[in-house]
């Protein structure tokens, strides 16, 4: 296991996934409970573990409010794996969010590989749901008509 095809073929046979199908030479997915998590090689001996979790609010106040609660969460991530999270920009501009940790080959150790895999999965399903919840309770909220503050103003005179 000093590289990523041996790597993964370990990974997968502890699994039980069978063969692995590699999408690209250096690049597999893992979906696990309606999960994808993408395993890539970054040519200098590290197996990136990635996975999505969701897209940032387009409003800017809204996405400052998803930041800071994001930056508060993921301390909370920091002593119980090796998971972290960050904020990513897609080519068309979006703004989203990924779990990520990162597995040596020269350690040669494939339970500490599945732990990792486990820490982002965690992450992930943590932000996951937290930015559905957030889309659900903004599609929830009630259309409010534009407001003229002046509209019902009234001026009293004595």
């Amino acid at each position: 296991m000093k590289d990523f095809p041996s790597t993964v073929g370990a990974l997968w046979a502890r699994l039980g996934l069978g063969e692995p199908r590699f999408t690209e030479p250096g690049r597999i997915q893992l979906r696990i409970d309606g999960i994808s998590l993408d395993l890539t090689d970054n040519g200098r001996g590290l197996l990136i573990v990635e996975g999505y979790a969701g897209p940032l609010a387009t409003d800017p106040a809204a996405r400052a409010r998803q930041t800071r609660r994001v930056l508060q969460t993921n301390l909370g991530f920091v002593p119980i794996g090796e998971a972290g999270v960050y904020l990513r920009s897609r080519p068309n501009g979006e703004k989203s969010l990924a779990g990520r940790a990162t597995y040596a080959y020269r350690r040669g150790n494939l339970d500490y590989l599945v732990k990792i895999i486990e820490d982002v999965l965690q992450a992930t399903e943590y932000y996951r749901a937290e930015f559905k919840t957030v889309a659900t309770v903004r599609e929830q909220r009630p259309a409010q008509a534009p407001s003229d503050p002046l509209g019902t103003a009234m001026i009293f005179r004595p």
